[in-house]
């Protein structure tokens, strides 16, 4: 279908759809297309329609027929043209031209994710299952601690609504600091957010070796003592 569309400042388009094969433009109310416009004259112009052409012609107006910013007197119109009668600009629409939606973007083959100072490149792999807690699985992820050293391996799946969730995870990232990595890995993933280097997992085995066990032996210490003041 062939169409103008008027857009007005405030008000949703409006839109003129080009069906009979003779369409007259003008500010009487006898016209097809009636637009109570002063700058346009009481018969502006007529679109005739046929063999596939859409032509416009000019009625003499006042104040001209003007396609693409220039004053016409006939003038065959194609998709995405502006015609203006008078002041009042409108588009050529013909729905059969417009560009079909661009195709998705494949998603790529690698993700590179940082967690801290330490960062992980995520290999695409072949999912493992198809659907996990009812949540169909679009892609799935695996990384490394180490490249020569496959004893520490984490794998995130990626969901159809975007989300992420750690699958499965052995070695280093299975202890604490390790598990609180994955977890900074998959928000990280949702982010997009995307990172460079690449350091060992010291800072990791610290925190689980030393940072928790003090945590827990405080935490005791300050029962006790809150318990002794009451």
């Amino acid at each position: 279908m062939v169409k103008l569309v008027w857009k007005v400042p405030g008000q949703a388009p409006l839109a003129f759809p080009l069906r009979q094969e003779r369409v007259s433009v003008g500010r009487d109310a006898g016209n097809d297309i009636r637009l109570p416009e002063p700058a346009v004259s009481s018969r502006h112009a007529t679109i005739i329609r046929k063999a596939g052409r859409v032509v416009l012609h000019d009625l003499k107006s006042s104040n001209g027929t003007w396609v693409n910013g220039a004053r016409i007197d006939n003038q065959e119109l194609v998709h995405g043209d502006m015609v203006a009668f008078g002041r009042v600009v409108m588009s050529f629409v013909d729905e059969d031209m417009e560009a079909p939606p661009p195709p998705p973007k494949p998603e790529p083959n690698s993700r590179i994710v940082r967690v801290i100072d330490t960062t992980y490149t995520f290999q695409r792999i072949e999912p493992q299952m198809d659907k996990v807690q009812g949540r169909k699985v679009k892609a799935c992820w695996e990384t490394f601690l180490d490249e020569n050293d496959k004893s520490s391996r984490a794998v995130v799946n990626t969901f159809e609504d975007g989300a992420c969730g750690p699958w499965a995870v052995t070695g280093v990232f299975t202890d604490f600091a390790g598990a609180a990595a994955v977890e900074v890995v998959v928000r990280s993933m949702q982010r997009h957010f995307v990172f460079t280097t690449k350091k060992d997992a010291k800072v990791r085995k610290l925190l689980a070796g030393f940072g928790l066990p003090l945590m827990t032996v405080l935490g005791v210490f300050i029962g006790y003592i809150m318990g002794v003041l009451h």
